[in-house]
């Protein structure tokens, strides 16, 4: 009778135990950590449902306030919370137009109605303004880009949007060659450092271009007048003599250089190529001159060689203005 007791209590206390282990698994498999709701929270905001997502992030900090999930969910929240605009609407067609159709004219322009109706100190207005200017500088609307990155400049107190808008202003200016926005831009100082340096290169660079230009056009004149001096002298003098040998080997010569630049790292064979090209009939121009003026050598010799620089110049710049950097320009 004793025994039998003794074993009903004991297996009433495992029972008890059994049922208690079983409630509570299945209390701790019902309720979802923290990291699963922020991953669900993460979730939400892909597929823009913005309010699910900010009432999942306020779970999240409910439940693991002092640990790295819940130091990510308040920032969340904080971005939400600085973005909420009737229901979230106007950050769903932001993160459409970002995400989804970034050169869609109907969404852009609906983008650009609501981000111009918006105040300027809303963090949406911004990042809108900078989301269409550069869907403008893709598409090539050079006017719309520059007023959008403007509109960023001149009204948003956010400093890094600020001088982000003023950067991506100093790209516009390049790129449509606009040097009066772009001096406007580097004098003020309101993008990134390199853009003063950048634009004073560029300076440096148009004058460079202009002597460059001016040097060929005054030699080519020169060849011009000597091949006319010749053929107004006597007849033995009316066909001008060609080293064609020795211009087409000074050709070879030069675009032999491209060889071994296009098989180093990231050089490129076309500079030497079109430098070939260009220094045919600059080789021919300099023989009329020297037989034309066979007195004045040193002059015009000096006068060859800046030709040449010249043309040397005008290929580098016309490829690629980054060989020009060693150079200061």
């Amino acid at each position: 009778m004793a025994a039998s007791r003794r074993w009903s209590f004991w297996f009433a206390v495992f029972a008890i135990i059994v049922t208690s282990s079983s409630v509570a698994v299945v209390s701790f498999a019902g309720e979802p950590s923290a990291a699963d709701i922020f991953h669900k929270a993460e979730h939400e905001e892909q597929a823009f449902a913005f309010e699910s997502a900010a009432a999942s992030y306020r779970r999240v900090l409910e439940l693991d306030p002092s640990g790295s999930f819940g130091d990510d969910a308040r920032a969340r929240i904080l971005y939400l919370n600085a973005r909420d605009d009737d229901a979230f609407a106007m950050l769903s067609l932001l993160e459409h137009a970002r995400r989804i159709d970034p050169e869609n004219a109907a969404s852009l322009e609906e983008l650009r109605r609501r981000a111009y109706a918006l105040a300027p100190s809303r963090a949406l207005r911004s990042e809108s303004l900078l989301l269409l200017g550069d869907a403008y500088l893709r598409l090539g609307d050079f006017g719309r880009a520059k007023e959008a990155f403007l509109e960023v400049v001149s009204s948003t107190s956010d400093e890094f949007s600020k001088r982000l808008a003023a950067t991506r202003l100093y790209e516009v200016a390049r790129l449509s060659h606009d040097d009066g926005l772009a001096r406007r831009v580097a004098e003020e100082g309101r993008g990134e450092p390199w853009i003063l340096d950048d634009f004073l290169r560029a300076r440096r660079r148009g004058i460079a271009r202009t002597l460059a230009r001016c040097v060929l056009v005054v030699y080519a004149t020169l060849a011009a007048f000597a091949l006319v001096r010749m053929r107004r002298s006597d007849e033995r003098k009316s066909r001008a003599e060609i080293p064609a040998a020795a211009i087409l080997a000074t050709m070879g010569w030069i675009a032999l250089g491209g060889v071994f630049a296009n098989n180093y790292e990231t050089g490129s064979y076309r500079p030497f190529l079109w430098f070939a090209i260009f220094s045919a009939p600059l080789l021919v121009a300099t023989t009329w001159i020297r037989q034309a003026f066979p007195n004045r050598r040193a002059l015009l010799g000096s006068l060859a060689a800046l030709s040449i620089l010249g043309a040397a110049f005008l290929v580098l710049d016309r490829i690629n203005p980054a060989y020009l950097r060693g150079f200061s320009l």
